[in-house]
């Protein structure tokens, strides 16, 4: 097990070298026993919920097995040290960290995957991500950018529930703006209309040029002048749910036709032509 860290500032004693786990205070490493001599546990032991910890796992180290990073940021929390080595000091680690690839570790894909397990785990708050996106500002109600990660984020009751480009386009969006841009445009002006911030602009749009892509024959499907609208625009989205799939929820369908729509009853609307019947918030039946 580890004897001791050639750390001038700190020594530990080998007989309480029972794990390789050291918590980073300055330039200091503080051995500690974390539950079930884990990474989740080392985790756990220093009172973060997991993923606010970014686990970076060092390959090609004879010292060191992983270092763990406050998400979103370069700030040491602790180091796994291989039990095989004896003497490692804060320069050593410093020294790997130099190494990281940051691009690769906070990559775009990394960055909407830690956020996505964040807004299922409900673990993201404003203050977390406050103090660790230093240049998160204010950019509507409940709504914040980052420019430095090309990012929108929107709270609900203080926690993290939604994020967005800041470019906005799904792949599906940036295909139909290479074809016809001027349909595009119609639609974010048809949604600005009636959605009440950008994000929800943005997924109506984004729906709408998905759900062209999936309906047959696109925009020669047989259906298209039944969900036509009086600006020309073409409700796809009511199209795909009405003829196709049923995949729906309510909540996305109200989002979707938000301001346009007839209540009749309890779950039970009128948009366009057709009448759209939930239960269990599922699209349980659609009538002309």
């Amino acid at each position: 097990m580890l004897k001791k860290l050639l750390n001038k500032l700190f020594k530990i004693r080998q007989e309480t070298q029972s794990t390789g786990f050291y918590k980073i205070d300055g330039s200091k490493l503080i051995l500690f026993e974390p539950i079930n001599n884990t990474i989740y546990g080392a985790i756990q032991h220093l009172g973060y919920i997991n993923n606010r910890i970014h686990i970076v796992h060092i390959f090609n180290s004879s010292a060191l097995s992983c270092i763990g990073f406050k998400t979103f940021t370069k700030e040491l929390i602790f180091v796994l040290i291989k039990e095989s080595n004896k003497n490692v000091t804060i320069n050593d680690i410093t020294k790997e960290v130099n190494k990281i690839d940051w691009s690769d570790e906070y990559s775009s894909l990394n960055i909407e995957d830690i956020l996505n397990e964040g807004i299922v785990q409900k673990s993201f708050d404003f203050n977390f991500l406050k103090s660790t996106i230093k240049d998160l500002s204010v950019d509507g109600e409940n709504l914040f950018k980052s420019e430095k990660l090309g990012l929108y984020f929107q709270f609900e009751n203080e926690l993290l529930i939604a994020h967005a480009s800041l470019g906005w386009d799904s792949i599906a969006t940036k295909w139909l703006r290479n074809l016809n841009i001027n349909m595009v445009k119609k639609m974010i002006d048809e949604a600005n209309l009636y959605q009440s911030n950008e994000i929800d602009v943005y997924e109506e749009v984004n729906n709408q040029c998905e759900s062209l892509l999936k309906i047959p024959n696109a925009i020669q499907n047989e259906f298209i002048p039944l969900h036509m609208k009086e600006n020309s625009n073409i409700n796809f989205y009511n199209l795909l749910i009405a003829h196709y799939t049923r995949n729906c929820s309510i909540q996305n369908f109200l989002l979707m036709n938000k301001g346009r729509i007839k209540q009749i009853d309890t779950n039970f609307y009128e948009a366009g032509h057709f009448k759209y019947r939930f239960e269990n918030d599922k699209l349980i039946d659609v009538f002309n």
